[in-house]
């Protein structure tokens, strides 16, 4: 529903990864989706994908975030996302396990794009989301 008026107060939903049904739901209060490098998690991510893949995620309440350190994002290929890979590595050069880092965040515009099905470019929709 493009007409939706915002809440009086914006509402955001942190790392959203629920059910088509929910994300409906979320949508149709004019909440903000916060979506995270969960996306870039395919195995993971089916639902989050196919949902964006239907639409039902309009660009106008979308987020980006790291949920940084948690949920590294896999590096695929297919999505191109392989050249944070190096980066991740280099940055987590002393720790035990690789952690997430706002860097990364183009990791999940490049996912979006394809989830997406190419509708938007990377930039259209990090502008979109700078504007939310």
């Amino acid at each position: 529903n493009e007409s939706l008026e915002k809440p009086p107060i914006p509402i955001v939903i942190h790392c959203f990864t629920g059910t088509e049904h929910e994300l409906k739901e979320y949508v149709s209060m004019g909440f903000y989706i916060g979506i995270t490098t969960f996306l870039c998690i395919d195995h993971r991510a089916k639902t989050l994908r196919n949902c964006i893949q239907k639409g039902l995620l309009p660009l106008r309440q979308l987020l980006i975030e790291t949920d940084a350190p948690f949920m590294t994002p896999k590096f695929n290929e297919s999505e191109g996302n392989q050249d944070y890979a190096q980066l991740s590595r280099y940055l987590n050069t002393h720790r035990r396990r690789l952690q997430n880092e706002p860097c990364l965040l183009p990791t999940i515009l490049n996912t979006l794009r394809i989830c997406y099905n190419n509708v938007y470019t990377k930039k259209e929709i990090a502008e979109a989301t700078m504007s939310n």
